[in-house]
């Protein structure tokens, strides 16, 4: 046997004692081992090798009958040659390793027989051991027969053996097997969970640390499905640190669950932290296991709440294409309907109809809640197209499909959020009212906080198109008043997560410290001690040394004479010096009084600047709430106007407050109270004209926006011409249903200088127009505002109109006379 084989059969010695315990074996390792296999004799190490080569075969990927029987054959010449040579212990491996290859063939009553057989070798032959760990791989075979009773009771039986021997690997999986004999909800699932901490306790006293960690990432899980944010955080960070420690890499799973708790504790930068980062990791290990659809699904979910559409389109995009290459039907169903609500936010509702419709016929509903599913997200597309008559039939499918629910069945939420705003839109009054009687009824019956706040707008809504405004006004009241406790509701359970996952951490940190001081005071007793026995030495010398002492003392009584004047004039000079220290020390104790009095007074401004900041914030939340009360104030008068160009003025109206509106939700929404992000701010305008306009042509829209920041001051002007240039592109741009490509795009050029373009491809502007000399109001607005920045406006129409503003990020010249807008 050649040395690399003699180090490859000494490393898969050390790897037995874990037999059975690790997952997915590498091939170069199971190839290393066939080679061994070759040069070696029929004794104990032969057999080891078969037992690793069973296990490669029955954990590779995929169930092929071929890998089993494979596995069968390595386990079965393990079993014979163990028993040929009284190897009684390896005997068992071999019984349970066959027990597990028959629970992979479904064979549940074999499994039991093989792991039974193990059992009651390891007892003939007193292996507590052996007997051990056969006990959970019977709980093992039992719990996937179905017989939980009896795999509960053979998993305690390997606990008490297990614990009772200081058998910590063993005890770890026992707990494990026990816990999984639980579901993952009330009160069993907090039985699950304190089998599993104890099982991550035993594989820590094992010195199994990447089984450690696999239980602190299911730990994460199951803390997750509890509603414990923080303590599944806590977990799944310290799942990562583990997994790190022993250099294990596929932690995509980790990052995964890391970015999700995140997002859902409202920090969504952590969150797109953690997610790009699974997605890197599993890339990178070229991860193409269903587990990936998750991570691109999940990290799509983050851009959508962080208001970047494209991006979360792109991610959804690939999510689709995994779950699709596996043909999973629930995962295809989730991202489907995460793709749909991004579509409506890019404004591409036709697509989403398409994409609906497609979906229903390849993955026809297969239940009631499906039907209800498809059928509720048909009608709000086709509401949001304003196509009545085609979301007539899917809003009759749903009242009857809601005449066989509960009366307070959760998936009511579905059907009243579709079937309202349908009703309202097509103008049913009196049938929305009915269903909006029976909505709040369920809202009350079932506490549903979000629902009692669409109920106030809706009956804001259908007060205002009836033209009773004091009712309407008091609903929208009511409506912002439920908004903004969801939101702080909302806020202080994230507050209250992240003060658990404080004082979490702050008392395994004392934990820590405790520990440490006691290692420290342990160690301070030992050294006092050693000074102990060191004393004792010390003393005898010094009882032998008094005696010679005492003969020199008269030689040096004569030189200590001598030594007490020169004393005496040292002492005169440290007593000088003493009081120079002391003056030193007044003079520190004053610097020390004033630094005090200087940290006071900035921390005094640090809290009035606090204050100053909310103060802004709450101002332009306010003022972001009133713009809103007048948009819907205008929409109300909107019901009741015929004329259409008054109606187009009302419109446009609603268009510039919104602009104006989206600017003070950004500041009170950013950290700043005086800077706004462009990129955000630019979408959610172009997102609320294409819900608008709604064209029944498709018109895309290319933006290019860079992450620049501008003043309030500067992003208001720009915010209300980009408003009037693409409402105009929206009116005259595209008629008789032409479609077309708008682009948006704001570029940062030198230092501060900017330049803005917005441009089309559509009919442009008409023969022997000037821009220049228009009065229009929107026209108006554009020179008047650019005016105000101080910019240079040019508007070209050679194909299409193409308009461009360069400008500084300086301070505004200032407001021009109405006179002044006109070149």
């Amino acid at each position: 046997m050649s040395y690399c084989q003699r180090i490859l059969l000494h490393l898969c010695l050390l790897l037995i004692p874990y037999l059975l315990q690790s997952q997915q074996i590498p091939q170069s390792e199971a190839d290393s081992l066939l080679g061994v296999l070759q040069t070696i004799q029929a004794d104990t190490n032969r057999v080891k090798i078969w037992l690793r080569l069973g296990e490669y075969q029955v954990y590779k990927p995929g169930e092929f009958k071929a890998d089993l029987d494979s596995a069968r054959t390595y386990a079965e010449q393990a079993r014979d040659l163990s028993h040929k040579l009284s190897d009684y212990r390896m005997e068992a491996k071999s019984l349970n390793l066959l027990g597990y290859i028959n629970l992979e063939s479904k064979d549940f009553q074999l499994a039991i027989a093989f792991q039974q057989a193990a059992i009651n070798l390891s007892k003939n032959y007193k292996d507590l051991q052996a007997e051990a760990e056969s006990y959970w791989w019977l709980a093992n075979a039992l719990r996937h027969k179905g017989d939980i009773a009896e795999a509960r009771k053979q998993a305690q039986k390997g606990i008490a053996l297990s614990v009772n021997n200081g058998f910590f690997q063993q005890a770890a999986e026992a707990y494990l097997e026990q816990g999984k004999t639980y579901d993952n909800h009330g009160e069993e699932l907090m039985e699950k969970i304190k089998y599993f901490q104890l099982a991550k306790q035993a594989f820590a006293q094992a010195g199994s640390t990447q089984r450690q960690a696999d239980l602190g990432k299911d730990l994460g899980d199951l803390y997750q499905l509890q509603g414990s944010k923080a303590l599944a955080l806590l977990e799944l960070r310290k799942a990562l640190a583990l997994y790190r420690s022993v250099g294990y890499l596929h932690v995509q799973g980790v990052y995964d669950l890391l970015g999700n708790l995140s997002s859902e504790l409202g920090d969504y930068q952590e969150g797109l932290k953690y997610g790009l980062l699974a997605v890197q990791t599993a890339e990178m290990l070229k991860d193409s296991t269903l587990q990936l659809s998750t991570i691109y699904n999940r990290l799509g979910l983050t851009y959508y709440n962080l208001k970047q559409h494209q991006k979360a389109y792109i991610y959804f995009n690939k999510a689709m294409r995994i779950a699709q290459k596996y043909n999973h039907r629930p995962s295809i169903m989730i991202v489907t309907y995460n793709l749909v609500n991004v579509l409506n936010k890019l404004g591409q509702l036709r697509e989403t109809v398409q994409m609906l419709i497609s979906t229903v016929e390849q993955y026809p509903p297969r239940n009631k809640n499906d039907s209800i599913e498809s059928a509720s997200r048909l009608l709000g597309s086709y509401t949001r197209l304003k196509q009545y008559t085609l979301a007539q039939p899917y809003y009759k499918q749903l009242l009857s499909l809601s005449g066989t629910l509960g009366k307070n069945e959760s998936i009511r939420k579905i059907i009243y959020n579709n079937v309202m705003p349908f009703l309202v839109e097509s103008k049913q009054y009196a049938l929305a009212q009915n269903y909006l009687t029976e909505y709040e009824e369920f809202c009350s019956n079932t506490n549903y906080l979000q629902g009692a706040s669409r109920v106030e707008l809706y009956k804001f809504k259908l007060d205002s198109m009836q033209t009773n405004y004091p009712s309407a006004i008091h609903h929208y009241q009511q409506y912002k008043q439920l908004e903004d406790s969801l939101l702080n509701e909302t806020k202080s359970r994230q507050i209250a997560s992240l003060e658990v996952l404080h004082d979490t951490e702050k008392k395994e940190k004392d934990i820590q410290l405790k520990e440490q001081n006691i290692k420290a005071l342990t160690k301070e007793r030992l050294l006092q001690e050693q000074q102990i026995k060191q004393d004792r030495v010390i003393r005898n010398g010094i009882v032998g040394g008094a005696i010679l002492l005492l003969l020199l003392l008269g030689a040096v009584y004569n030189r200590y004479r001598l030594k007490q004047q020169s004393n005496r004039l040292l002492q005169a000079q440290q007593s000088k010096l003493q009081e120079q220290h002391e003056e030193l020390q007044t003079q520190q104790a004053a610097l020390q009084e004033q630094q005090q009095q200087i940290q006071e007074k900035n921390q005094a401004l640090e809290g009035l600047l606090v204050e100053k900041e909310r103060l802004l914030k709450e101002i332009h939340h306010r003022v972001k709430n009133n713009l809103q009360i007048v948009m819907s104030l205008l929409d109300s008068q909107v019901a009741s106007l015929q004329d259409k160009a008054a109606l187009s003025a009302i419109q446009d109206s609603q268009n510039r407050v919104q602009a104006m509106a989206l600017i003070h939700q950004k500041l009170y929404q950013a950290e700043g109270v005086a800077r706004i992000p462009m990129d955000t701010y630019v979408e959610e305008v172009v997102a609320y004209l294409q819900d608008t306009y709604a064209l029944s042509q498709q018109v895309d829209f290319k933006l290019n926006i860079e992450p620049i920041e501008l003043d309030v001051n500067l992003a208001v002007p720009l915010g209300l011409i980009i408003n009037e240039a693409i409402t105009n592109a929206f009116k005259y741009a595209f008629p008789q249903e032409r479609s077309g490509v708008v682009g948006v795009s704001l570029l940062k050029q030198v230092d501060t200088r900017y330049e803005l373009t917005i441009e089309d491809d559509g009919v442009g502007l008409p023969q022997g127009y000037d821009p220049s000399q228009s009065r229009s109001l929107g026209m108006t607005l554009i020179h008047g505002f650019s005016a105000q920045l101080g910019g240079e406006l040019t508007i070209e129409t050679s194909r299409g109109v193409k308009l461009s503003l360069l400008f500084t990020d300086k301070k505004l010249s200032s407001i021009h006379k109405k006179a002044d807008y006109v070149y």
